[in-house]
């Protein structure tokens, strides 16, 4: 189409009388003038803007996009593009001054966005455990047009591995931050995860128990226990062998020594510092031996008190005598003094402070004899009676 100015001629002639004339107008031409649409000409992240920028620009001229999706405006000559995906836009702009129209078109590529979840396992561990914690990872957009993880950042650390994978020593509720970063370099939305630090059970205070005798058994008691703790109670230091569970625990019969068991306390699957617990086995002193020996007596002796004694007695022992035939208790200390009115035998024990009797001593047996009588008559003779005169 040609431009300028174009001059039209019209002649109007009169076909009876052949009168004629003429009469021009002319019409000036004008070309669209040249337009595009300026940008960074860079595809965006979803979620990102790109500014577009008429190259027309004045208070000559009017402007049109389309299609108004994600557009800030859709009358001026530089707007900002949000779309959601990737959008062709067209802009026309007309010159007011003589109506020409311009039209340019511009394609602003939006990259996706990277969307995954983060399961930690375990989810929860205990309070002062070095635990490691196993992050998997799983990608939710999925698709030809999903995007390529090409690594994360956990809390600004750049790593590639999927587990993840992190251990320390667990004083407090964790909470990890992850941003999934794409082949074309598109950020995700930060995702959280969280590990949960369940408390660490306060050990168990169980009283040490009193002393017992050698083939006796002990019984310990937790100290006030938690009704939300589960106790166990364990043979050896590793705590590898489990002989009950619940807040106290009778040991079977005990040999001579010191005997150590070992309980824990339990809340979910935290357990506590090992609490050891030891009773003290005493040995049963030896059966002692009377000093004094079997022996006859006479029961008018006997009944002046006959002495029996340990021989070579211990200081720390108490010392308790017997009547064999009864085993009623007749005496305590080193020595006794009996008055039997027949023979009779008897023993002596030995107890140490714990309260162990020994085997009793040989029985000694004290044999009376009775004394004989003497009777004395009365007589008086009056022949023998002297009279003084």
């Amino acid at each position: 189409v040609a431009t300028g100015d174009i001059d039209f001629v019209v002649e109007i002639t009169n076909k009876l009388t052949g009168c004629s004339q003429t009469d021009k107008i002319t019409v000036k031409v004008s070309s669209p003038e040249f337009l595009e649409i300026l940008t960074s000409g860079d595809p965006i992240c979803e979620g990102e803007s790109e500014t577009l920028t008429s190259s027309l620009s004045g208070e000559g001229y009017t402007y049109a996009w389309t299609p108004k999706t994600g557009l800030s405006s859709t009358k001026v000559y530089e707007v900002v593009a949000k779309p959601s995906s990737t959008t062709e836009y067209k802009l026309v702009v007309t010159n007011k001054a003589n109506g020409c129209k311009s039209e340019a078109k511009k394609t602003v590529q939006v990259n996706k966005l990277p969307t995954f979840t983060v399961v930690p396992d375990p989810s929860e561990v205990c309070e002062g455990t070095e635990t490691e914690v196993s992050f998997t990872i799983t990608q939710t957009n999925t698709g030809a047009d999903a995007p390529t993880i090409d690594h994360y950042m956990w809390d600004g650390v750049s790593s590639t591995d999927n587990p993840y994978k992190y251990s320390e020593v667990w004083s407090a509720d964790k909470t990890f931050t992850i941003v999934a970063v794409s082949t074309t370099n598109c950020e995700s939305k930060p995702v959280k995860a969280v590990v949960k630090v369940n408390p660490k059970p306060e050990a168990p205070i169980v009283p040490a128990p009193a002393d017992i005798c050698d083939g006796k058994t002990a019984s310990f008691a937790v100290a006030s226990p938690n009704s939300s703790y589960k106790y166990k109670w364990y043979s050896d230091a590793e705590c590898s062998v489990e002989v009950k569970d619940g807040t106290s625990f009778t040991s079977p019969t005990l040999s001579t020594g010191v005997v150590t068991y070992y309980v824990k306390a339990f809340l979910g699957e935290c357990e506590s510092d090992v609490t050891p617990v030891s009773v003290n086995v005493i040995a049963y002193p030896s059966a002692p031996e009377i000093l004094t020996p079997s022996a006859a007596y006479c029961s008018s002796d006997a009944l002046l008190g006959i002495t029996l004694e340990v021989n070579s007695p211990n200081a720390s022992l108490e010392y308790t005598w017997y009547n064999s035939v009864t085993n009623a208790k007749i005496g305590n200390g080193v020595s006794v003094v009996v008055k039997p009115s027949a023979t009779t035998s008897y023993y002596v024990t030995a107890k140490n402070s714990t309260g162990c009797e020994s085997d009793h001593s040989a029985d000694i047996t004290l044999t009376i004899n009775q004394s004989p009588v003497i009777t004395l008559d009365s007589y008086f003779d009056s022949s023998c009676q002297t009279t003084n005169e």
